[in-house]
This record gives structure tokens, C-alpha cells and sequence, in this order.
């Protein structure tokens, strides 16, 4: 073992009595420990809610999301349908019709959004097959799938009719008081998806139904699954290099933008906030290091008489700084690692799931975040180490001895 090895691990914690200085030593230890402890716990339940988010978001929306495309020109149309085809990572694409219909029944009305895919395609771009909680999710002429929240606004149960009218015909409706130009669709199948977005007054139907009701104001679209999600992102930059400004291109990560901006915010937050706890725990470490330069400036003096160098002293007091922080570092690491898998495995602490659509906080522990916690902790040490290894280096011998 190098000699300022092993000074500055007694230095920071002496075995020969428990010193004032070597309780601080501890102190700083278990405050990095709590506080990378609690980091990781913290970006765990982040990465936890977010995989949750995007399980039911990702579960339910396409990859990708064309729409605007161009009705000028047939050959940008084909083309870039004909790309999307031949892509072998592609699972399902599906043309799509949209926008906003009035909802009417005898029970009342509701301005609700309106999507048709062609028909067969629900199972291989979107997550409705799996969401459905009463009736079927394979369609047949003029039905429908509705959302479980425009079911209870509208009192409606499978089987039961809705008329369904577009922008363009509510004129009709308030001239003849619901009995003007509209489509007729049948309650199929009525689902939940667990996105407050969707379940609160989406209808689903076939392409043609959705093309009769909005006629000449039918907006073309197409959503597009992968077999791999991770792709998506690469496959809108090349079509948006190639299509510009005929098409407009939205990954499954854009359809909900706002929401994960204000999760990575939250996230970053927090972050920054817990940080302050190895801060805090990093400025004990430094009043620590420098109670040691002065209660031990005979000794360091000595070294420094029997010729050891300036950078071995300062050495001495970095090396101890790092000990500590390492310490503190592993053991921090170890237990927020402990909780984490306990409430992975064990569920400790348990949610409401008449409230909530997990039962449990949801944890993802991710080597990433676990490397960036401790590289942070372990250089927040290492720098409180300076300004103490400098002013030990700076000892004059002689004025360090004078009255020994």
C-alpha cells in the first residue's frame, strides 16, 4: 500500500479513538449515502411513471402518424406510401380519416373526435383490441367502438345507435333539430385505454363510415407500426428529408409532447433538489478535511521535514476526500438498489387501483442513471477535497514544529 494511501485513510477514520474529526468523517459518509440513495430512488420512480406512460400511450397510438399529405400530387401519395410499405420493420399500416363530429342521442350530445382505419387494421396499428371492456373490437358496416367515458355522458351500451354529424352538417342539426343530413352508427364494442385523452369521448369506426361523415373536408392520414419502436424516430427524419413540407410527420413521441416535456421538467427538478442533499453532505466533508489539516499540522509538518512532497501531502488529503465519497457512494447505491427492488418485487408501497391504474408505485432502475448519480457524488468529493489538500501542501516545517 502507497504511503498516502494509507495516511489518509487514518487520517479520515483513526482506530485509536473516536475522534471528533473522525465523526464527521461519518457523518459525511452517511449523508452521501442518503442522498445518492434517495436519487436513485427518485429517477427510478421517474423512469417507473414514464415506462407506465408510454406502455399506455405507445399501446394505444401508432409509432407513426402521417397526415396533411398532400391530395395535389397522386405521385407524392404513392411514393411515400410505397416506401412505407417496403420498410421491413413496418407491422401494420393503415389509411386514416379525422376530426371533430357532434355526438347525439336521445340521452343528449357531445362534441367528440372521430378516427376510421380500413377495415382489419385496429388489431396491427393501435392498441384497441386490447382495450376493449365490453362488446368487440372487429367492426361491420356503420359500427363503432366508443370511449368508456362518452358511454356514461351519453348512456350508451352496445348495441344501441348514434347519430353522428361532421363540422359541415350542423347546420342541418339546428335546422331540423337532429334530424338533418347525418350517419347513423352502431355501439360495437366500448373501450378503455387508461389515457384520460381517449377515454373521455373518442369514437373509433371503419374508413368508410368516417369518409361518408366528413366528406370534402376528409383529412388523409395514415398510422404506422413497427416491430421495433426504437425506430420511429429515424424513420420520421428520413421521410421528412424526402417529403418536406408535403407531409406532416409525428412520432408516438410528439402525439404527446407536451406531456413528456413536463415529465423530463419534473424529473430534472428533482433531480437538481435532491443533488443538494450530497451537496450539503459534500460541504461537511470539506469543514471535515480542513479540521484535519489543522489538528494535524504537526504530523503534516513532519512528513514535510522528512522531505516528502508537496503533492504527496496533497495526495494524502485528496485520497481521503475520495474515500469517503466513495464510501458514502457504494453504500448509497446499495441501499436505494435495496428499496427499489423491494418495491419491484414486494409492492411496498401499494396505490389505489380504484383510483389509480397501477397498483403500486412503479420503479425502473436504469446502470445509466446509476453510473451518472455516482460519478456526480464521487467528482462533488473529490472537489471538496481541493482547497483542504492546498492548505496542507502550503505547511512551512519549521513554523509547524516550532513549538515541539
Amino acid at each position: 500500500m502507497k504511503i498516502e494511501y494509507f495516511i489518509g485513510k487514518r487520517f479520515a477514520f483513526s482506530n485509536k479513538r473516536f475522534s471528533f474529526i473522525t465523526t464527521l468523517s461519518i457523518i459525511s459518509t452517511i449523508g452521501i449515502a442518503i442522498g445518492v440513495a434517495s436519487l436513485i430512488v427518485m429517477i427510478s420512480v421517474f423512469n417507473g411513471f414514464g415506462k407506465v406512460i408510454t406502455d399506455i400511450m405507445v399501446g394505444f397510438d401508432p409509432h407513426l402518424r402521417i397526415e396533411n399529405v398532400s391530395t395535389n400530387s397522386s405521385k407524392i401519395k404513392e411514393d411515400l406510401i410505397s416506401e412505407i410499405k417496403n420498410n421491413k420493420n413496418v407491422f401494420g399500416i393503415s389509411e386514416t380519416s379525422n376530426g371533430k363530429v357532434l355526438s347525439v342521442t336521445n340521452n343528449g350530445y357531445s362534441v367528440s373526435f372521430l378516427r376510421g382505419y380500413e377495415e382489419g387494421s385496429f388489431k396491427k396499428v393501435t392498441g384497441l383490441e386490447n382495450s376493449i371492456i365490453e362488446g368487440r373490437s372487429t367492426l361491420n358496416k356503420n359500427e363503432i367502438l366508443i370511449s368508456v367515458g362518452l358511454a356514461s355522458k351519453l348512456d350508451l351500451q352496445v348495441g344501441d345507435k348514434i347519430k353522428l354529424f361532421s363540422t359541415n352538417q350542423l347546420n342541418d342539426f339546428f335546422m331540423f333539430g337532429g334530424e338533418g343530413n347525418s350517419n347513423e352508427g352502431i355501439v360495437a364494442g366500448i373501450f378503455r385505454s387508461g389515457s384520460k385523452q381517449y377515454d373521455a369521448n373518442y369514437i373509433y369506426t371503419n374508413l368508410d363510415l368516417a369518409k361518408n361523415i366528413y366528406g370534402s373536408m376528409n383529412s388523409v392520414g395514415y398510422d404506422i407500426r413497427f416491430n421495433n419502436l426504437e425506430i420511429a424516430e429515424n424513420v420520421k427524419a428520413d421521410l421528412q428529408n424526402k417529403y418536406g413540407n408535403n407531409v406532416t410527420i409525428s412520432s408516438w413521441y410528439d402525439l404527446h409532447r407536451d406531456l413528456y416535456s413536463i415529465m423530463k421538467i419534473e424529473r430534472w427538478s428533482a433531480f437538481i433538489i435532491l443533488t443538494l442533499i450530497i451537496i450539503v453532505a459534500v460541504c461537511n466533508l470539506l469543514g471535515s478535511l480542513s479540521l484535519t489539516v489543522i489538528s494535524k499540522r504537526n504530523d503534516i509538518g513532519l512528513l514535510r521535514a522528512i522531505g516528502m512532497k508537496n503533492k504527496i501531502i496533497e495526495k494524502i488529503f485528496r485520497l481521503q476526500g475520495l474515500l469517503v465519497g466513495s464510501i458514502g457512494t457504494t453504500v448509497g447505491v446499495i441501499f436505494g438498489s435495496l428499496i427499489c427492488y423491494l418495491q419491484e418485487t414486494l409492492q411496498l408501497y401499494k396505490l389505489d387501483s380504484s383510483v389509480y391504474i397501477i397498483s403500486a408505485i412503479p420503479v425502473n432502475i436504469k446502470i445509466e442513471d446509476v453510473i451518472l448519480i455516482s460519478i456526480i457524488s464521487i467528482i462533488l468529493s473529490f472537489i471538496a477535497s481541493v482547497i483542504p489538500s492546498k492548505s496542507a501542501s502550503k505547511i512551512v516545517p519549521i513554523e509547524a514544529l516550532r513549538y515541539e
